[in-house]
């Protein structure tokens, strides 16, 4: 039976225990209890439960659960039994009517255990009819009248096949229907939810915002969250409406709603414990001795601290102090004065020997520009970048760019460059890119000029256009520099060869390698090795992405090419879905993994299922402007997808090399078959192959195989 549950990320395997407990064989009343903190995704997979009962023909009797509402009596009873009772003892009808105000009362108010038992009598007799979920939401939040009649109901139900469906928030005093009690009781299971995982959270995310987040700003949410969905989202929402990324150094914001309950916590500490917290929340790593020191109070700090910890806002691991929660951090670093702040990261910058710690305090204690913190913001972003830390260093640049002083310009133009650097190789290609055009526009025209716009379009291989573009631009400025213009002539040289002018852009492939001294080869040949990933050696011989990311930081065609042989590629499909940003917008996002999952799919005889995930990739390639079908090689396994254990095909097509090409010809217009025909033929033998030795033309294959390769030296 297919489940009307969908959309739930990263919580597969509670939602099998969860479909499990409601699909168990009736055998007496049981009862699975979710536990977790506010905001973890426990009401999710309650609705997702209630979901399925209902979907299986279970009767649902369900209660959403509201603070203000546990002071009105019988409030929760009235929500699970609204609907027409059936029919009960006269004393017991009147007791439970009178409990839900279904009718006048009159004489004595109604007795607790009449009401308790009509209300064992409901639940008995619809689980007469068939199976029965009590589903409460918020359990915590039951009124007491209520939560006594349950819980002498679920003691009591003996043989009945009811389920009981309960979340509880972890912290909030207990289990108000007993359900953990020895005894007559249903069998009782527990499922804590945990915090989300970091992959499952971006994905969440991702959808929630559109995309509209960097996968480094996710990260960063996802840490200050702890994996508490509810608590990301507001975070996220909060980032995406006021439309900026929060400045180098500076604390995610924090909603209104959150910092109203978490201050609300921080509120009954003294006022002295402020200054101690702030320290917490402005070090890296912080113990009781820095704190202690860098304390403008020390006397009082230690005092402050263990009332802390007693309140539950602080917590001790392994000898550092950490708040409870991050997003308690981030409340009182955001309540704190400006001037407050910049004291306490001066006396941390005094204290700490860490290089890299010790610039970022130095950087939130300057009040303005400051050559000599910007020197040492740029030293400690390029540690932190040895270090493996690309995301760190770049934060640590862009600090550095904020402390450069104005009249500095090629300091803070080389700093924006290195800046954008890190950030690509941190996965932040809109920063970066955002960078190179903010440095393109500071530089002066030529060769400065040229190498940041060459650097720009080094980064934007999912942008066909925009790499030819930027190429055509930098070429303009480069004059005679002859390693700049051989490096634009091979990049233009490889969007032609993507976008089907193999020929053209191979004889630019021959001009750059003859302007940076190298003697040239025979176009057809440079078209043959470059077809079939063969790079030719020389100052060239890298993939455009690496020798254009060299060539725009150092202007050097020798240094930046080597000997290296990597043919650059689209980043695959399976493994990076990149976003590519610009001053106009981001960019279309790529497909799924689509290429590999069709080829699996193809592997295991669902030819049906691969052309789903083909097609998307053909026409992301379309949408790339690139109709060479070479640079995320789907189309032969599309065709075969297509061929001849397809019911799409006709009979007549399954021996003619044509479909592969009028596959690619539909996304493309009519010139496109010119430039795909031999890769068409070569695909097109490929999937008929078994067939094709079967009768025996294998000769026949090979020669057209030969065929396509000589289309390619033409």
């Amino acid at each position: 039976m297919n489940e009307p549950v969908s959309g739930i990320l990263g919580r597969e395997g509670e939602l099998a225990r969860v479909t499990s407990f409601i699909g168990s064989v009736p055998g007496g009343p049981s009862a699975l209890l979710l536990e977790g903190a506010a905001g973890i995704g426990k009401t999710t997979l309650w609705q997702a439960g209630v979901s399925i009962a209902r979907a299986r023909g279970h009767r649902v009797l369900s209660r959403r659960g509201a603070e203000p509402e546990a002071l009105l009596s019988y409030a929760a009873l009235g929500d699970l039994f609204d609907f027409e009772l059936p029919d009960l003892p006269a004393p017991q009808q009147r007791a439970l009517d009178a409990a839900l105000l279904r009718a006048e009362l009159e004489g004595a108010p109604p007795d607790q255990r009449a009401v308790s038992v009509a209300s064992l009598g409901v639940l008995r007799a619809l689980a007469a009819s068939g199976p029965v979920l009590v589903a409460i939401d918020d359990v915590q939040w039951l009124d007491v009248p209520s939560a006594r009649a349950l819980a002498f109901v679920v003691r009591r139900l003996e043989d009945a096949p009811v389920r009981v469906l309960v979340t509880l928030r972890v912290g909030s005093g207990g289990d108000p229907l007993g359900l953990g009690r020895t005894g007559p009781a249903p069998v009782l299971h527990r499922l804590p939810i945990g915090r989300l995982s970091e992959e499952a959270m971006t994905r969440l995310l991702r959808a929630r915002t559109e995309g509209r987040l960097t996968h480094p700003i996710l990260l960063r949410v996802h840490r200050m969250s702890e994996g508490n969905p509810l608590f990301a989202l507001e975070i996220a929402r909060a980032l995406t409406e006021h439309g900026v990324r929060p400045a180098p150094g500076e604390a995610l914001p924090v909603p209104g709603d959150l910092q109203g309950l978490l201050a609300a916590r921080l509120a009954a500490l003294p006022s002295s414990a402020a200054d101690g917290l702030l320290v917490v929340a402005a070090a890296a790593r912080p113990t009781e001795d820095l704190v202690v020191a860098a304390a403008a109070r020390p006397d009082r700090a230690s005092a402050d601290l263990r009332r802390a910890e007693q309140a539950g806002i602080l917590q001790r691991a392994g000898g550092r102090l950490a708040f409870t929660h991050p997003l308690l951090g981030s409340t009182v670093y955001a309540a704190a004065m400006p001037q407050a702040r910049r004291s306490v990261h001066r006396r941390l910058a005094d204290l700490v020997v860490d290089p890299e710690e010790r610039a970022r305090h130095l950087a939130l204690a300057a009040s303005g520009p400051h050559p000599d913190v910007a020197r040492a913001l740029e030293e400690a972003g390029r540690h932190a970048r040895r270090g493996g830390a690309p995301d760190a260093a770049a934060e640590l640049l862009e600090l550095a760019r904020t402390l450069t002083p104005p009249e500095d310009g090629l300091e803070l133009l080389r700093r924006s460059v290195e800046a954008a650097d890190y950030h690509f190789d941190a996965g932040d290609a809109t920063r970066a890119t955002a960078l190179l055009y903010e440095a393109a526009a500071m530089a002066r025209p030529g060769r400065d000029r040229a190498r940041i716009l060459f650097h720009l379009a080094s980064i934007s291989w999912l942008d066909m256009p925009r790499v030819q573009g930027l190429s055509e631009q930098a070429l303009q400025e480069a004059g005679d520099a002859a390693d700049i213009r051989a490096a634009i002539h091979e990049h233009l040289a490889w969007v032609g060869i993507y976008r089907g002018g193999l020929r053209r852009r191979a004889r630019q492939r021959v001009h750059s390698v003859g302007a940076a001294g190298h003697r040239p080869r025979h176009p057809g040949r440079i078209a043959v090795d470059l077809r079939h990933g063969r790079v030719p050696d020389g100052p060239a011989g890298a993939g455009p992405h690496d020798r254009g990311r060299a060539a725009g930081r150092r202007g050097d065609a020798k240094e930046s090419g080597g000997q290296d042989n990597r043919l650059h590629r689209i980043p695959d499909l399976s493994r990076t879905p990149a976003v590519v940003g610009g001053p106009a917008g981001r960019r279309p996002r790529g497909p799924p993994p689509g290429a590999v999952l069709g080829f699996l799919e193809l592997s295991l005889s669902n030819p049906t299922a691969a052309m789903g995930r083909l097609e998307p990739v053909l026409a992301f390639l379309h949408e790339l402007g690139s109709p060479e079908p070479g640079i995320i090689p789907c189309l032969p396994d599309l065709l075969q997808a297509r061929g001849p254990f397809s019911h799409r095909d006709p009979p007549q097509d399954r021996h003619h090399p044509r479909p592969a090409a009028n596959v690619h010809q539909r996304r493309h217009g009519a010139n496109a078959s010119d430039r795909t025909a031999p890769r068409a033929g070569l695909a097109a033998h490929r999937h008929r192959g078994g067939h094709g030795l079967r009768h025996g033309r294998r000769r026949g294959r090979r020669g057209r195989a030969d065929d396509g390769d000589r289309g390619g030296r033409r």
